[in-house]
C-alpha cells in the first residue's frame, strides 16, 4: 500500500468531532493571534476595560497581596467574584505579569473553548437521542460551536466568558442527565458535579446565579423520576454548590461587614441601566460623582441600587423604553461599538448570525413539546436577555447564551434539510 493512501485511509477514521474539536482550537488559536496582534499595536491589556480589573486582582492573587481594586478612589473588596481572577493568577504564577503572561492565557483559553465544542456536542445528544437524526443534530452544533466567529473571538478574549462558557456548558450536560430515569447512583453522583460545576461558573459569571433554580423548578415540573428522588438531588446540588462558594461568602462578609450571594457591585450595574441618563450601554462615569465617591463599597452598594430602583418606580415609561433598547443591542446582528460597525462588518455579521438565529428559531418551534430542550438549550440565552433588558446590554451578554442555542441550530437545520428531501421527493 502507498503511504499516501495509507495516510488517507487513517484521515477517514478520524471521528468528525475529533475534527471539529480540531478545528476550533485552530479557529481560536488563529484569533488568539489576531486579537494579540491588535491589543499590541494600541498598547493595551485587551479589547474590553474590564480586563484590567481582572488582571490586577489575577495579579494580587497570585502575589498573596490583598484582593482590592480602587474605582474612582473606593478601594472595593469584593468588585468581582474570584473565579476568573484564579485562573489568571495561575498563569502569571508560571509566566509573570508581562506581555508572555497575556500570550500564555489566550493559548490555554484557546484550549478551553475548543473543550465547548466537545461540551456542546454531548449536551446535544443527550438532549435528542431519542430522535432519529440526534447524531448529525449534535455534530451540526458542535460545528457551529468550533466556527462561530462571536464564540470563536470570546474565547480568546481576557474576559471571565472565557472561563464561564466551559463550566455552564458542564452544568447543562449533568441537568440533561438527570432528567432521565438514569441509576440512582449516577443521578447523586452526577448531582454533586452539578452544584460544583454552578459554584464555579457563578463564581466566573455571577449572572448564572439564577439559572439552575429555574432549571430544577423545570425538572421538578416535567422531568422523570419520583419526589423524593428530586428532592434528594436537588439537595446534593444545594449542598455542593454552597461547599465551593462558602469561602468566598466567609471573606465577603469579614471585608465589606455584609452577606453578598456573589460581589458588592449589584447596585453600581442596576444604576448603570436604570438611571435618568441611561442609554443601555455602560458608562460607569457616575461613580466619579461627589455624592458617591464619599462612601464606601457597601454604603455606595446600598445607594446605587436605592436610586435605580427609585428611578425605576417614578418612571416607568422610561425604564420600558430603556429595556427596548436594550431587547435591540443583545439581539443586534453586528456588534454595538461604534469603531466595529463598518458597512463591511455589518453585512459580514448579518452574514453569519442571520443563519443562526433563524435556525435556531425553528429549531425551538420543532422542540416545542420537548421542555428540557427548551429549558436547557435556550433558557441560557432568554435568561441573559432578561437580566440584560435591566442591565446594560450588548452582543457580548449574548454570546454566551447563544452557544447551548447551537444545539437548537443544528436541530433547525437538520429539520430543514429533511423537510427539503421529501419536497424534492
Amino acid at each position: 500500500m502507498k503511504p499516501e493512501a495509507s495516510k488517507y485511509r487513517l484521515l477517514s477514521r478520524v471521528p468528525p468531532l475529533a475534527i471539529w474539536i480540531a478545528v476550533g482550537f485552530v479557529a481560536r488559536l488563529a484569533a488568539a493571534a489576531l486579537v494579540q496582534s491588535f491589543v499590541d499595536r494600541k498598547r493595551t491589556l485587551c479589547v474590553f476595560p474590564d480586563t484590567t480589573i481582572y488582571w490586577a486582582l489575577g495579579r494580587a492573587i497570585a502575589r498573596g497581596e490583598p484582593y482590592v481594586v480602587s474605582q474612582w478612589g473606593v478601594p472595593h473588596y469584593a468588585l468581582r467574584t474570584p473565579g476568573y481572577p484564579v485562573f489568571l493568577a495561575m498563569i502569571q504564577a508560571i509566566f509573570g505579569s508581562r506581555k508572555t503572561a497575556r500570550v500564555a492565557a489566550r493559548l490555554v483559553q484557546s484550549a478551553i473553548g475548543a473543550s465547548c465544542v466537545f461540551l456542546v456536542h454531548r449536551l446535544v445528544a443527550r438532549i435528542f437521542r431519542d430522535r432519529r437524526e440526534g447524531a448529525c443534530i449534535a455534530l451540526a452544533a458542535a460545528a457551529w460551536t468550533a466556527i462561530d466567529p462571536y464564540a470563536v473571538g470570546m474565547s480568546v478574549l481576557l474576559l471571565s466568558e472565557a472561563l464561564f462558557m466551559p463550566l455552564m456548558l458542564l452544568v447543562l450536560w449533568g441537568s440533561a442527565a438527570i432528567w432521565d430515569e438514569i441509576s440512582a447512583k449516577r443521578r447523586v453522583t452526577t448531582s454533586v458535579w452539578i452544584g460544583l460545576a454552578t459554584a464555579a461558573a457563578v463564581l466566573a459569571r455571577p449572572s448564572w446565579l439564577p439559572f439552575v433554580p429555574i432549571a430544577e423548578a423545570a425538572r421538578w415540573i416535567f422531568g422523570r423520576g419520583k419526589t423524593m428522588e428530586k428532592a434528594r438531588e436537588s439537595a446534593v446540588i444545594l449542598f455542593g454548590f454552597c461547599m465551593v462558594m462558602l469561602p468566598w461568602w466567609i471573606r465577603t462578609e469579614k471585608t465589606t461587614g455584609r452577606f453578598a450571594p456573589t460581589a458588592v457591585w449589584v447596585g453600581a450595574s442596576l444604576y448603570d441601566g436604570l438611571n435618568p441618563f441611561a442609554t443601555g450601554e455602560s458608562d460607569m462615569r457616575f461613580l466619579d460623582r461627589a455624592e458617591f465617591r464619599v462612601l464606601d463599597e457597601t454604603r455606595q452598594d446600598e445607594a446605587l441600587r436605592h436610586s435605580a430602583l427609585d428611578f425605576a418606580r417614578a418612571n416607568p415609561a422610561a425604564v420600558a423604553r430603556l429595556a427596548a433598547v436594550k431587547f435591540g443591542r443583545f439581539w443586534s446582528l453586528w456588534p454595538n461599538a461604534a469603531n466595529l460597525s463598518s458597512p463591511l462588518v455589518m453585512v459580514a455579521s448579518s452574514v453569519v448570525v442571520l443563519p443562526v438565529f433563524a435556525c435556531a428559531a425553528f429549531g425551538l418551534w420543532e422542540s416545542r413539546r420537548d421542555a428540557r430542550a427548551i429549558v436547557l438549550l435556550a433558557g441560557p440565552v432568554f435568561m441573559f436577555m432578561i437580566l440584560h433588558m435591566i442591565f446594560v446590554s450588548s452582543v457580548r451578554y449574548r454570546i454566551p447564551g447563544m452557544i447551548p442555542a447551537f444545539g437548537l441550530a443544528g436541530l433547525g437545520l437538520s429539520s430543514l434539510v429533511r423537510n427539503g428531501r421529501r419536497t424534492i421527493e
